[in-house]
């Protein structure tokens, strides 16, 4: 054989074995950030910013509207999201429409102490939370599915559902078992004059895994919802609500199950009156604009907080039911009717999913989900509140073996060169 054969034997040789092996991994990368009915994210990630739903699976539209009047229509979101990136295996992850995938436990996580946010347009005014969030969590706790984290087309029927987990935990033999029946399909609930609606629709390409959280927050309430329950000598007041739990440990949060649900529970909190420090609360943000406008709207002086005004209430503490549902390509919206009080209130909030594929080959992978809690407050009062979660992902063959396969085709030709002259 030749010398010229045997070196482009070793090149070939070389080149495609570079290929084979650097094909067998995916650069993975994404974030997902949830939506709890229109004012609080989770994880904050401050400032909030304007979204577009092209192409985005975290921009979660939320619209409020009262006694029937036009919706108040909110496209933002945290700047980031709880970010996760890696190198995974082709196996678990092909960049390629509609192949299957597996996300690996714990991929994304974010620990980034003390956030302060700016809430707009409700009795909530701030929200400082010191909350370690996480996802996928590795399984569930009651009857976890084998198929934990993988995604993939579906096909619904009572057994294939179960052994997926787009069920609630149950068994097919309890009364109470419920399952995602069709790729199209919805959910209801309600208590007293509140009615729930949740619809999934659109593609089958969908999948069950667990967002997880652990720490606490703690809500800031003010401005004239809250002020307005008080005579004027004691205005302004500020209230203050704990949320998550003392017990460390990451807890379940979405996207593990059909209707499948988690039991959490809320300390009391207190309202203090600031007649004599009235700039405890920080002026009113504009509605609608972000970054949140002016500087430090909303906001609360926590030190002058904690330090002056008078305890003038009790907020009590609550329990909740939370009912989560699976994570979808498609679309999911949740509505709800309420009647609280004497106000007539419709909030709406919905997502969308996608599956796509650049002219550079990178997968875009749009997922999303949605849940409803049941909160029983001490007076008692129960109500329900709606939340959504949506992930972006990216899927990117690994660029080693493409550059590896030009180079050896880049000497293949100066060889070719160099035999003819």
């Amino acid at each position: 054989m030749s010398k010229f054969l045997r070196a482009v034997m070793v090149i070939t040789t070389i080149a495609l074995g570079a290929s084979v092996s650097h094909a067998q991994v995916v650069a993975m990368a994404g974030q997902y950030s949830e939506a709890n009915g229109i004012i609080v994210d989770i994880p904050q990630n401050p400032p909030k910013v304007a979204c577009t739903q092209a192409g985005d699976a975290r921009c979660i539209e939320r619209s409020q509207a009262f006694f029937g009047g036009a919706p108040n229509v909110l496209l933002s979101y945290p700047i980031h999201g709880n970010v996760g990136a890696g190198i995974v295996s082709a196996a678990d992850a092909t960049p390629n429409v509609g192949d299957a995938f597996t996300i690996p436990g714990l991929f994304f996580q974010q620990n980034l102490g003390l956030q302060v946010g700016q809430v707009i347009g409700n009795v909530v005014r701030q929200l400082n939370t010191t909350l370690i969030a996480a996802m996928p969590g590795t399984n569930r706790i009651v009857n976890p599915p084998a198929t934990t984290r993988q995604f993939a087309a579906r096909v619904f029927s009572p057994a294939n559902v179960a052994a997926h987990g787009q069920n609630n935990g149950l068994t097919t033999l309890d009364p109470n078992y419920a399952y995602r029946q069709a790729v199209v399909t919805s959910h209801t609930a309600s208590i007293g004059q509140e009615v729930m609606l949740m619809n999934y629709g659109g593609g089958g390409f969908t999948g069950t895994m667990a967002t997880l959280l652990d720490g606490t927050g703690l809500l800031y309430l003010g401005g004239p919802a809250l002020g307005g329950a008080f005579p004027p000598s004691l205005l302004p007041v500020v209230g203050t609500n704990p949320i998550g739990g003392p017990t460390p440990g990451l807890v379940d949060r979405n996207g593990m199950g059909w209707d499948y649900t988690i039991m959490g529970m809320q300390d009391p909190g207190i309202i203090k009156a600031f007649p004599s420090a009235p700039s405890v609360p920080g002026p009113d943000c504009l509605t609608g604009v972000f970054p949140p406008s002016p500087v430090g709207c909303n906001l609360v002086l926590v030190p002058t907080f904690t330090t002056m005004g008078f305890q003038v209430a009790v907020l009590g503490s609550a329990m909740s039911t939370k009912h989560v549902f699976p994570w979808t390509t498609g679309t999911v919206s949740v509505m709800l009717n309420a009647t609280r009080g004497t106000v007539v209130r419709t909030e709406t909030l919905s997502a969308m999913g996608y599956d796509t594929v650049t002219l550079g080959g990178e997968r875009n992978v749009g997922l999303v989900a949605g849940s409803f809690t049941f909160r029983t407050d001490g007076v008692p009062q129960t109500q329900i509140n709606t939340q959504m979660v949506g992930a972006s992902l990216k899927f990117t063959p690994e660029p080693g073996a493409t550059v590896a396969l030009i180079s050896g085709l880049g000497l293949l030709g100066a060889f070719a060169a160099r035999r003819r002259s």
